[in-house]
């Protein structure tokens, strides 16, 4: 099956979803040190193309968000500034940053954060 990235502009749902037909799993197999027994944990991982429809103001655009715990800053490309993550499935909030400013996209969907300012939100989901 051949993958395929959808952007979350296209969506109608109340939380966009991104479908991606073919499934990512891996497998993380930790041995715990005092255990008999492996635990493993399945994810699936879908990439999705973000897009800033913004101005970068001739600064560098970077997306941050809660897939990682927002550790991680990812550089989109200059023009059309996207950025291509593979992502977990599930409810992930997103916001863009320039300099030391941070924003989120109007024309996507947003939901209220901690500090009562609003992120974008997308749901990942795997097809069969």
């Amino acid at each position: 099956m051949a993958e395929k990235v959808v952007d979350i502009a296209l969506s109608q749902a109340p939380y966009p979803e991104i479908r991606v037909e073919k499934l990512r799993d891996t497998a993380a197999i930790e041995e715990l040190p005092e255990k008999t027994w492996v635990r493993i944990a399945l994810h699936d991982y879908a990439h999705i193309k973000l897009l800033w429809k913004g101005e970068g103001n001739g600064g560098d655009v970077y997306v941050q968000g809660s897939w990682d715990g927002w550790r991680r800053s990812h550089k989109l490309k200059r023009g059309e500034y996207s950025v291509t993550l593979k992502l977990p499935t599930g409810l992930h909030e997103y916001k863009f940053r320039i300099g030391n400013n941070w924003f989120h996209d109007n024309s996507k969907t947003t939901v209220a954060n901690c500090f009562n300012t609003l992120n974008n939100v997308i749901n990942v989901t795997m097809t069969t």
